[in-house]
């Protein structure tokens, strides 16, 4: 049976139209989320984690969550800072996170969560970070990658912190946009709860916090179908539970 040139036309626009639509379906993504907490922070960081990993799988997800306190994982040597340095791909330090590398290159979506303390991130993330770096060895972008970044996958970072301002997370946050330009990744949002701590407390006397866990579920999912967090979402979550003049105040009545 002979086709017609206009029918095998229409059955290659058919077939391309259909690879796209494949090609930019988000339901399905890989996801690998890291999290790490400080001696203390667990229930703080369960808190917002647990509804946003929920949100992840509600969105059609394929999601792992890796709790690094499980692990052991070295700090960084250094290696590459040593003039005789020869990369093959894989880091020197031979621990849990040999394991960890074929799980970030296999995933869309990496999501770090750790807490932020007097501005630091939790010693396991750092150490973390610090070693992923086998990943972009021996192609270590140049100064101009900025203009050059592909996309290729997306990173958003989760973290709570005891203090009251969330203009504590500005250096982790920022850090972790620096890291997304490093891997030729997108930044795709942060989900931020300031002073977590007293959100228990503060139930007590009536204050209400049941929509920043609905807002960190809705930002798991979002990150999911879309592959971002919008900025209405983050801005929930982030919220103040009672204004600063009366924080202390209300915290009273709630210890009482």
């Amino acid at each position: 049976m002979k086709i017609s040139e206009d029918k095998i036309f229409f059955l290659i626009i058919v077939i391309i139209t259909y690879l796209n639509n494949r090609k930019n379906l988000r339901f399905g993504m890989k996801i690998l989320a890291i999290n790490c907490c400080l001696n203390g922070s667990s229930e703080e960081m369960s808190m917002i984690m647990e509804p946003f990993v929920s949100g992840l799988k509600e969105g059609g997800a394929d999601v792992e969550v890796v709790n690094a306190d499980k692990m052991f994982i070295q700090p960084c040597r250094a290696c590459t800072g040593d003039s005789g340095y020869e990369t093959d791909g894989k880091c020197k330090c031979d621990d849990d996170m040999q394991s960890l590398y074929p799980k970030f290159r296999e995933s869309d979506i990496w999501v770090f969560a750790s807490p932020v303390n007097d501005s630091s991130l939790a010693q396991d993330m750092i150490n973390i970070l610090d070693r992923m770096e086998p990943m972009f060895q021996p192609q270590i972008p140049q100064q101009d990658y900025v203009k050059k970044i592909k996309k290729n996958g997306k990173i958003a970072f989760l973290s709570t912190t005891v203090n009251y301002d969330k203009r504590s997370f500005t250096g982790a946050v920022n850090h972790f946009r620096a890291i997304s330009k490093v891997f030729e990744r997108e930044f795709a949002g942060a989900v931020l709860r300031p002073h977590a701590w007293a959100i228990k407390a503060l139930n007590k006397i009536g204050v209400s916090s049941n929509d920043v866990f609905d807002a960190a579920k809705e930002a798991g999912k979002q990150l999911a179908v879309n592959g971002k967090i919008p900025s209405r979402i983050q801005k929930v979550v982030s919220r103040d539970l009672v204004p600063k003049k009366s924080f202390t105040n209300n915290l009273r009545k709630a210890l009482v």
